[in-house]
């Protein structure tokens, strides 16, 4: 990237305001991992072209490659707010922001994201965590659920079981358990949590047969019995 780099700066030394090659600039630092130029290079042009959706991302990219993630997500919000519909900027925005100690600050733009016509998985899994983290267990569940249509996970449907126990709702919870268990038959703790629920539904035996099943899994359970 080098000889790129020397075109791109040439051509600024004779239009300073040429922004394509201030942008390609960034872009050659950034392939290069020359984030600290590719920094001030996309720094530069986003207070020339304020609204330049692609360098505020790579601004974000930039930061968050030199684990700057407070700025990145500063960068990365910016480029959001000018592209609400964008995938990636969401997801990352709402990294960043978990990434700097700020996770309660990216359930928003998850749920702006998703109302934007954002699919992603990912997505849908962090919201489904930290609406559970909030307490709200209703939009944790539908959140669980949208990202099991897309990708289905035992952890994920670990998670909507437990949202579901909390919500009083047993019949539901043992069947995201269940789901969990075909999908990973080896999963302990959705065998002792199904185990669980069949013992708060006076399914004793049934009960006990799994609490031995996750016992077999992980000895740790023991109390289970």
């Amino acid at each position: 990237y080098d000889r790129a780099v020397t075109w791109f700066k040439r051509a600024l030394t004779d239009r300073p305001d040429y922004t394509k090659a201030q942008y390609n600039l960034g872009l050659a630092y950034l392939r290069s991992k020359d984030d600290t130029r590719a920094e001030e290079a996309f720094g530069k042009l986003v207070l020339q072209v304020p609204t330049y959706f692609y360098a505020w991302f790579n601004l974000g990219i930039a930061r968050a490659h030199q684990k700057n993630y407070s700025e990145a997500a500063t960068a990365m919000l910016k480029a959001f707010e000018l592209k609400p519909g964008d995938e990636k900027a969401g997801i990352y925005a709402a990294r960043y922001l978990k990434s700097s100690g700020k996770p309660e600050a990216a359930l928003p733009v998850y749920v702006t994201a998703a109302k934007a016509g954002v699919v992603d998985v990912e997505l849908f899994r962090e919201m489904g965590k930290l609406y559970a983290k909030a307490g709200n267990d209703s939009e944790a569940i539908d959140a669980y659920r949208r990202a099991n249509r897309i990708d289905p996970k035992p952890k994920t449907y670990f998670n909507l079981g437990l949202a579901l126990k909390r919500s009083g709702r047993l019949d539901e919870s043992g069947e995201a358990y269940a789901r969990a268990l075909e999908l990973d038959p080896n999963y302990a703790k959705a065998w002792l949590n199904l185990g669980y629920i069949h013992f708060h539904q006076s399914n004793y035996a049934e009960a006990e047969r799994l609490f031995r099943k996750a016992l077999d899994l992980n000895p740790e359970y023991e109390n289970a019995l």
